[in-house]
């Protein structure tokens, strides 16, 4: 089948981080790890209530996010589920002293 060509935008720090994981999980391109990791999305078939709400956030916040989630990887943190809750609540709450119920996207309400 021929590929059909696609281009994505992303931070330095996700672009980084994405070649780095490549390379740790033993990939042989980021490209062979986008596919995976789009095949594994179709595989498991799940929701995104957790992640798909950063989306909406503003930039600079998914920035912060991102961040946080880089640093929590490279210190070995690799915990599921509740973490990562935890963390985006963390970003919110912290979003500019902004009101986490008010935050656009209702990320707070979609995480209880």
């Amino acid at each position: 089948m021929a590929n059909s060509r696609r281009s994505i935008n992303l931070p330095p720090s996700l672009a980084d981080a994405a070649e780095e994981r490549a390379r740790e999980l033993g990939y042989p391109s980021l490209n062979a790890y986008f596919k995976a990791l789009i095949r594994y999305d179709l595989l498991v078939a799940g929701d995104h209530s957790v992640t798909q709400p950063v989306a909406e956030l503003p930039a600079h916040v998914q920035d912060r996010f991102d961040d946080t989630l880089i640093k929590n990887w490279k210190d070995g943190v690799r915990e599921r589920g509740s973490y990562l809750k935890w963390c985006i609540r963390q970003m919110v709450e912290e979003a500019e002293g902004a009101d986490p119920k008010d935050i656009e996207g209702g990320l707070l309400k979609k995480l209880t």
